[in-house]
């Protein structure tokens, strides 16, 4: 559970007040779990302005939630939906009129490399011969979206050794890629 507030003389504070696992992840105990976590830290609800998590239902569900719960302890909280979320939602959309699907490049050039060590021998290669500083290349998990920015990062910084390699197929290189 993490607060932001802001200061005078700090400004924006950003910190970790609770790390708790819970089994029961219905609203109600993770609401109960986040008021008793305040209250231990002599915080009160009444003090809080808003609710920010990811858009999970169980988080902003409009009859049983924990941003529900959380509103009958507190009738003036904010909903503060994840920017993270809406960030990553709005370039899914943006990235809908490129030409091609990005994850699958991703996917597929990470795989060609992943289930071969003489592949990535001959990337380095190529690394090498395109006088290019060698990274390996990253995995996007589609369960975990944020690992896709870095993913596309790091193949367009080792664009043109893996390009290289492709391109020395011929015919042999995968239809997907």
């Amino acid at each position: 559970m993490c607060l932001q507030y802001f200061t005078i003389e700090s400004g924006i504070n950003n910190k970790l007040l609770d790390f708790v696992e819970l089994n029961d992840e219905h609203s109600q105990a993770v609401a109960k779990m986040m008021l008793k976590s305040l209250s231990e830290n002599n915080l009160d609800i009444k003090q809080v302005s808003s609710y920010a998590a990811d858009n999970a239902s169980v988080n902003y569900g409009v009859r049983q939630s924990v941003f529900t719960e959380l509103k009958r302890e507190n009738g003036s909280i904010l909903k503060a939906n994840c920017n993270a979320h809406v960030s990553h939602n709005t370039l899914r959309k943006a990235a809908d009129v490129l030409k091609c699907d990005i994850e699958t490049v991703i996917t597929s050039v990470y795989s060609h490399f992943s289930v071969s060590a003489n592949r990535r021998i001959q990337l380095v290669d190529f690394f090498e011969f395109v006088d290019v500083e060698y990274h390996e290349l990253l995995r996007h998990v589609p369960t975990r979206w944020l690992s896709l920015g870095p993913a596309i990062d790091r193949l367009l910084d080792s664009w043109i050794p893996v390009v290289s390699y492709f391109v020395s197929l011929g015919e042999e290189c995968p239809k997907r890629v």
